[in-house]
């Protein structure tokens, strides 16, 4: 995930890895000829293997390139400046968002399952920064790692908390009647959904056409016309919203509210609601890098069982009998998804909103 670029007594700087880069990048060039070559072999001679492999690099390239944009939602640069005590997280171009010393409990590491060993920086807040991960190796380097970080970081001892509140620049804001309403625009949704029907539609070319004789069958052609079809069209009205809408989040004292209208001034009188919090119920808002939790793109909203939910996620003390009951917990969770901006902005957005709502 992380890799070690610089470590001594003033500061450690990780940069982020290239493996999703490489895979993705590869998957990408090998797919697209793989694609137009059985596409061109099935127009010659009407082979449906041809058409099957034409499918299948369809398919191909088009998860490549879901890697790449899921490169793009990894902060670039994690910083420990122990001069300035702050653990800084920087994105693309000038993005950057700062944590004090005093606000992090430390550097630990643990065991998921379906990711392995993670090193991952907690804070007193409870969020969670994923910075190493070993696969489903032993946790002897984990450990190692997460001890020579917290030896070398000066956490211990540290009052330093930073102040800053800063809006990214992408977000529109207006106040009214004592709330204030945020807005922006998706950034990238589209561009997944068509990626996201692009594997769909592959992967139905890839089955008529593996699944038939040597020649494809009017049957089969009718299907792969009617499910591309189908896909087609919910996609088309999933992205219609996306492109003509903003996605704005009203914040005031009675409370969070979130959803989607024409633009920002039209929220202020009006917009229909997907997702509410009275302000009473409201513990934390959250920004975690937590990639085994799959809130990597999210900003949180969380009352007292969204809170305790998490913690007992992150410690592993889920009940494998109660395992119906949590995943209908953890899919209620408030949780609003920006996809396709910098990990850095998303947290300054987090903790503006933390401080506007008078959460620590």
């Amino acid at each position: 995930m992380y890799r070690i670029r610089k470590m001594d007594d003033a500061s450690i700087e990780l940069a982020l890895g290239s493996g999703l880069r490489v895979w993705g990048a590869a998957m990408a060039v090998l797919g697209i000829p793989l694609a137009l070559l059985g596409i061109a072999a099935f127009a010659g001679t009407g082979s449906a293997a041809s058409l099957g492999l034409g499918g299948f690099g369809a398919v191909f390239s088009c998860a490549g390139f879901v890697m790449l944009q899921a490169r793009r939602a990894h902060p670039r640069r994690l910083v420990f400046d122990n001069a300035a005590q702050h653990f800084i997280m920087r994105g693309r171009g000038k993005s950057e968002a700062r944590i004090g010393y005093g606000e992090i409990l430390g550097i630990r590491e643990r065991y998921v399952r379906e990711r392995g060993h993670i090193v991952f920086l907690h804070t007193r807040g409870g969020a969670i920064f994923d910075l190493w991960s070993t696969g489903w190796t032993t946790s002897k380097k984990g450990e190692a790692l997460a001890r020579r970080l917290n030896e070398t970081v000066k956490f211990k001892g540290s009052s330093e908390v930073d102040d800053r509140r800063e809006l990214p620049g992408w977000i529109t804001t207006r106040e009214s009647g004592g709330t204030r309403y945020y807005a922006w625009k998706d950034r990238g949704a589209v561009s997944r959904l068509l990626l996201g029907l692009g594997i769909f539609c592959g992967l139905v070319i890839t089955s008529a056409g593996f699944m038939s004789g040597e020649a494809l069958s009017a049957t089969a052609a009718y299907m792969v016309l009617a499910l591309a079809g189908a896909a087609a069209a919910g996609a088309a009205a999933l992205a219609v919203p996306m492109l003509t809408r903003v996605n704005v989040l009203a914040a005031g004292p009675s409370g969070v509210r979130y959803g989607r209208s024409r633009s920002i001034d039209t929220a202020i009188r009006g917009f229909k609601v997907k997702k509410s919090m009275e302000r009473g119920n409201l513990v934390g808002v959250r920004y975690s890098f937590d990639t085994a939790q799959g809130l990597g793109e999210f900003i949180v909203f969380l009352d007292r069982e969204a809170y305790d939910l998490l913690e007992d996620l992150r410690d592993g003390r889920v009940q494998f009998s109660k395992i119906g009951k949590t995943l209908g917990a953890y899919f209620r969770i408030f949780r609003v998804h920006i996809p396709g901006r910098d990990a850095s902005d998303l947290l300054n957005f987090a903790r503006y909103l933390g401080k506007q709502l008078d959460i620590t």
